[in-house]
């Protein structure tokens, strides 16, 4: 029988025999962490998500999911290099030897949990050492982490944690897991302040390289476990001393949230006619069902930016199909790596559907042996995170109703009055 299973990226990467690429990721006490249930979208809401992004003449950016010629706009570059400026890469600058210290001893407790030493290779691949500097760091820790002490984890300019964006002047949406947490399992505050946001970590189109400008985190505004998703809020100022900048999304702008659930579609087949047909007749489209599903194999293409294994930014466009939605996640075919974790993942008019959180693995066995392959990825759906944040601030917070109200495009009115959209696509329906 085929076993799935999630693999989360927390904690430390831990790479196990026959997963080729693919790593495990244990938490900070160096478990692995169980997969988070994942409870499947009514069939309703699926048929309607494909419904509203069928829509031609108010959405024609959508013609290339459904087997139309995929002719998309020219501002579709121009926006999708606008949405990129907001991505940056995140980073841990260990502040002392014990922060180090802590950091250290998860990565012995992984060692202990696949019972072998991590090589210098391994250790350089969980610190993400830049390529070019690989072959250094290889020979000066031949011994792997017994020649690696904490005076000089903390001596390294940084190591490479994850993607995160802008979703506001200076708000950042990432991973939870991507944080240590206490013994009781909460979410430590401790060290939020040795995180570093890197934007324009990037190079040019003659591959020479660009010189990021930096905001510390200052703390975390929202979070919620589960979903596995974080706010930070980052300082007002870089930390690059250059005085001329002020708030990160002032100089690098922010991707928008909206609370719409319907902005990415599922694979048609994934509809039963009765339930699909029932929905195109309620919205008054005459469309053939066998002809749509012989024109809609797949689901909906997404396009991921992201910093995998802390390399310069990068863009997943091609082969990238949505192939489930579930209540509160989004499964997806795309390539993505340690440290992508945290990415924005947008459908083709450039509107943020996903965080991106973890690779899905099926198991099997080989000659006896349990193996993993990578079958797909998966994302937390942006409306429920800002479900959850209205849900927070209804309870008490009035900064997560203000920063809905502030920087949210919603259907659902915060007060009086629906808020009207700040931004309109040029070429399509947007928010």
């Amino acid at each position: 029988m085929t076993t799935f299973v999630i693999l989360p990226n927390n904690g430390v990467p831990v790479s196990v025999p026959g997963l080729g690429s693919l790593v495990f990721f244990l938490d900070s006490s160096g478990q692995l962490v169980p997969p988070v249930p994942s409870e499947e979208a009514s069939p309703e809401e699926r048929a309607e998500m494909i419904v509203r992004r069928l829509a031609p003449k108010k959405n024609p950016a959508i013609s290339a999911v459904f087997g139309e010629p995929d002719f998309l706009p020219f501002p579709f570059l121009q926006i999708g290099i606008k949405r990129g400026a907001a991505v940056c890469r995140l980073v841990r600058k260990f502040a002392n030897e014990d922060s180090a210290e802590k950091f250290l001893k998860i990565i012995k407790k992984s060692q202990e949990s696949i019972n072998r030493s991590f090589s210098p290779e391994d250790l350089a691949e969980i610190l993400a050492i830049d390529e070019e500097e690989r072959p250094n760091f290889v020979q000066e820790f031949q011994k792997g982490l017994e020649d690696f002490t904490p005076e000089k984890l903390v001596k390294m300019e940084c190591v490479p944690t994850a993607t995160g964006f802008l979703v506001s002047r200076n708000y950042l949406l990432t991973n939870y897991h991507v944080f240590p947490e206490k013994a009781e399992g909460n979410l430590d505050q401790e060290y939020v302040s040795e995180y570093i946001a890197q934007f324009s970590y990037e190079q040019d189109i003659l591959g020479r390289k660009i010189e990021p400008i930096s905001y510390r985190l200052e703390r975390i505004v929202c979070f919620n476990k589960n979903l596995d998703y974080v706010i930070a809020k980052l300082e007002n100022h870089p930390i690059n001393n250059n005085t001329s900048l002020e708030q990160a999304g002032d100089f690098f702008d922010w991707i928008p949230m909206s609370d719409d659930p319907m902005l990415i579609a599922p694979p048609i087949d994934d509809i039963t006619d009765e339930v699909l047909k029932q929905k195109l007749d309620n919205a008054g489209i005459d469309l053939n069902i066998e002809t749509l599903k012989k024109r809609a194999k797949s689901g909906e293409p997404v396009n991921i930016i992201q910093h995998p294994k802390g390399r310069r930014k990068e863009i997943i466009l091609s082969n990238n199909w949505t192939s489930k939605i579930l209540k509160d996640f989004i499964l997806y075919e795309a390539d993505a790596d340690f440290s992508s974790s945290g990415s924005p993942v947008l459908n083709q008019q450039w509107q943020l559907v996903a965080l991106h959180h973890a690779a899905i693995a099926e198991e099997f066995e080989e000659d006896g042996i349990k193996k993993f392959r990578t079958v797909g990825e998966k994302g937390i759906r942006i409306s429920s995170i800002v479900e959850d944040m209205r849900n927070k601030g209804n309870q008490g917070n009035t900064e997560f109703l203000q920063f809905i109200e502030d920087f949210v495009y919603t259907k659902k009115p915060s007060s009086e009055k629906s808020q009207e959209p700040k931004e309109k696509l040029p070429y399509a329906e947007s928010y």
